[in-house]
């Protein structure tokens, strides 16, 4: 049974193809499956292939990994992952790239669009701003796709900057103009808000808990003291939470999460913890921390490349130990994070805008069919009490208040901690310490509920061919050491026999691997 925007997608698919479609889908509501419905109405009737954009890297497996949602089971078609490789989508339906290939170089995939009749998907297309490289890598595809859907969890930019391809209507009260959402003759519009996705039981609501803190630090050798986050002017107030989230009030709120998290974790064994961390620094700090205390955590951070993915790629693995339960990060627990069994987040982010605490929140709010009913579902964060947040969090909170329980906020107070002596973060302001200062949390919501059964783990095109490779590489390594000779000597057998060696289909690397096993022994 498709979700709203689902089914308006496919009602629009079913008559007059427009020539863009922009889909507003709140985070967690299952815009993936858009892409899906798109290959299974429009190919080959009205094109022939699809190239789907997403953010970064991590993203493209869990594109991958959409054409296997239990909605598409009877879908023969799949895509892969490909980065500027020649013959992108090796007989398959499609392939998923990132902006940052497509903005170091389009060629090929602008060379894919002159021989095919493509459907052109941008995810979390607010990254894509007017005469960026963003901009310059997609635009040639945007003139040249069949149709371009636009698909965003927060439709929005930061500092005003306008979202490229997007309508603007120009403001009479504020000198920032005001995104068109509206249709045309070339353009739909879908919208799929939070309340949208909590009717339909998409996603579940959030919990929150607020920790204060006190903070001390010192601007042009002046030593201010606040008691709290909420005091003081707003430019005070930046640098207390800054102080805070670089000293101990960070390990204690932390902790607070933690220990939340397994006493959660005795009842819901599939929960999850995400650590969002200020910045790289602080988050191998984090993982010290909470291996001191006996856990073991993934860290994923942009600066390690192919460590950060397959951090990523272990956190979503239910192996029924706490090994891979905690994922602690920096940017890439914003947007994308897919992982249906996480529970509760410690946010210790100092960013303060709308759409980035959204989609982090997000993480946590998918509903997780294996996790037992959505009543006995929620997510838990625990964020720093200050009036930034307190702002972004009080819509969510109205959003959701016809789905939590109406009872009033319980609160307590706990210890101080000892004051950490700290370095200068930045000039003009010197970290002191923070320790902190009180606490106040909602109720629950969730009833107790048996977890059903997992279901298995999902191989994709990519993941197959990675295999094949890697295993026609050993088996060739191997053979090449038993018989002392060279391994380029061994590939160039395999180039002659099936006429290539890179850039080979899966089903070409399969049988490169059966014949090797057959042959080379």
């Amino acid at each position: 049974m498709y979700r709203q925007h689902q089914q308006q997608l496919v009602e629009i698919l079913s008559g007059d193809i427009p020539r863009r479609i922009i889909a507003a889908v709140t985070p967690g509501g299952g815009k993936s499956q858009l892409p899906v419905l798109c290959v299974q109405h429009l190919i080959p009737r009205f094109a022939s292939r699809i190239c789907w954009v997403v953010p970064r890297r991590s993203l493209q497996h869990q594109a991958e990994e959409a054409f296997y949602n239990p909605l598409n089971i009877h879908l023969l078609s799949r895509i892969r992952t490909s980065t500027n490789d020649s013959d992108p989508c090796r007989g398959l339906a499609g392939f998923v790239t990132t902006y940052n290939a497509l903005a170091m170089s389009n060629s090929v995939v602008v060379d894919e669009f002159r021989k095919h009749r493509y459907i052109l998907v941008l995810d979390e297309s607010q990254h894509i701003a007017d005469s960026t490289s963003f901009f310059n890598g997609v635009a040639p595809l945007v003139d040249m796709a069949e149709l371009t859907l636009f698909m965003s969890g927060t439709l929005e930019r930061n500092k005003g900057r306008k979202i490229a391809f997007m309508m603007y209507t120009p403001s009479l009260i504020s000198k920032d103009d005001s995104l068109h959402l509206e249709d045309t003759a070339l353009t739909r519009v879908i919208s799929y808000t939070r309340t949208d996705a909590l009717r339909e039981k998409a996603i579940i609501p959030i919990r929150f808990t607020y920790l204060d803190a006190k903070a001390e630090f010192k601007i042009e050798a002046k030593t201010v003291k606040l008691e709290t986050l909420k005091s003081g002017t707003k430019r005070m107030r930046k640098a207390a939470l800054f102080t805070a989230l670089s000293t101990d009030y960070a390990l204690h709120l932390l902790d607070e999460c933690v220990s939340d998290w397994r006493a959660w974790k005795h009842e819901h064994p599939r929960s999850k913890l995400l650590v969002i961390a200020p910045g790289q620094r602080h988050a191998r700090k984090f993982v010290a921390h909470l291996s001191k205390i006996g856990l073991c955590a993934n860290l994923a951070i942009t600066d390690e490349g192919p460590r950060c993915d397959r951090a990523i790629r272990n956190f979503k693995r239910i192996t029924g130990s706490t090994e891979n339960d905690i994922l602690v990060t920096v940017g890439v627990g914003y947007e994308g994070l897919d992982v249906r069994s996480i529970t509760h987040i410690a946010c210790l982010t100092r960013i303060r805008s709308k759409p980035w605490i959204e989609q982090m929140l997000a993480r946590a709010t998918r509903y997780d069919p294996d996790a037992g009913a959505w009543e006995s579902q929620e997510a838990r964060c625990f964020v720093p009490d200050d009036l930034e947040m307190a702002d972004i969090l009080d819509v969510i909170k109205k959003e959701q208040a016809p789905f939590v329980s109406s009872r009033k906020n319980a609160s307590r107070s706990i210890d101080t901690c000892v004051p950490l002596e700290q370095g200068t973060l930045f000039p003009g302001l010197e970290c002191v310490g923070s320790a902190a200062a009180g606490r106040r949390a909602e109720p629950s919501r969730a009833i107790k509920s048996a977890p059903v059964a997992s279901a298995p783990a999902i191989l994709t095109p990519s993941d197959l061919e990675d295999a094949a490779r890697a295993g026609i590489e050993n088996h060739v390594r191997h053979y090449a050491s038993r018989k002392r000779i060279q391994i380029r000597d061994v590939n160039r057998i395999l180039f002659q026999r099936f006429g290539k060696r890179a850039n080979m289909r899966l089903t070409e690397l399969q049988a490169a691997m059966k014949w090797v096993q057959g042959n080379l022994k």
